[in-house]
């Protein structure tokens, strides 16, 4: 089961690696071992049902891309994750940020803004939004048996990582 998860794991970094995409039999050549096509379509299946990758075309057209690089993605508009709300003001940012470089103006570096922070004294959060995204970036309920809640970590991990 360990071979599996590294192997899922594996292939969505070598996707990653690609933005503009990849076609299979590219995937099985990255892999550098021999393993059969069926388990790596399998795999790409089982990524793509996750949304860790996106496919394009069909049959032995298909290319896999990382999921959020193209603007046709459908997490474009709503943002990567598509569960975490914005606001309308990080809306607003992440409108201005998706405009090519030359077309934002560009800002000075404040230093007194940063060092008028003091750990655990000052917050530039408000304390409904410091819980907002607690709440959001809590992985799941501790109450769980250490095994699961363990493995459950593990699996966000190999996601995130790749």
């Amino acid at each position: 089961m360990a071979d599996a998860k590294e192997r899922l794991a594996r292939i969505a970094v070598i996707v990653t690696a690609h933005p503009t995409g990849i076609a299979t039999p590219a995937i099985a050549d990255a892999l550098g071992r021999d393993v059969p096509r069926r388990t790596i379509q399998h795999d790409l299946k089982i990524l793509t049902d996750r949304g860790v990758i996106v496919r394009e075309g069909d049959k032995r057209w298909a290319r896999y891309r990382p999921r959020g690089f193209a603007e046709d993605d459908d997490t474009s508009s709503s943002g990567w994750q598509g569960d975490i709300p914005l606001s309308e003001g990080g809306n607003e940012v992440r409108a201005y940020v998706r405009q090519p470089i030359l077309q934002r103006r560009p800002v000075g570096y404040d230093p007194a803004f940063l060092s008028s922070y003091r750990p655990n004294r000052t917050a530039w959060l408000t304390d409904a939004q410091r819980q907002s995204l607690r709440q959001i970036g809590s992985a799941i309920p501790s109450q769980l048996p250490a095994g699961t809640y363990a493995r459950h970590i593990l699996d966000r991990l190999l996601i995130d990582l790749s």
